[in-house]
């Protein structure tokens, strides 16, 4: 899900400038956004502003693609409990205090 307030937003008509070019070094065209986001890419739409999308999005759409699976960067509280008590057993296993 994008998230306005910490994601970086990129116009649909700008996401050629944020892709790799083809093979022989041309840039995608901009109606080739507008059809991925029919296939899958997930944006949002602005009142008045138009389709916007972020990288992270344009990456997870690529994974999906190419047939692997999109990095999950939400951390759920229960995720966080378990990071904090590994670090704290590393900590206390380093022998430092």
């Amino acid at each position: 899900m994008i998230d306005i307030q910490t994601d970086t937003l990129i116009p649909l008509s700008e996401v050629p400038l944020h892709v790799p070019p083809k093979k022989n070094g041309k840039r995608i065209h901009n109606c080739a956004a507008y059809r991925w986001e029919k296939r899958g890419l997930e944006t949002i739409t602005m009142a008045g502003l138009g389709k916007f999308t972020t990288i992270q999005a344009l990456q997870n759409f690529f994974m999906v693609l190419s047939g692997q699976k999109p990095a999950d960067h939400t951390r759920t509280p229960n995720k966080r409990r378990k990071a904090i008590e590994a670090a704290e057993r590393n900590f206390a296993g380093s022998g430092r205090s």
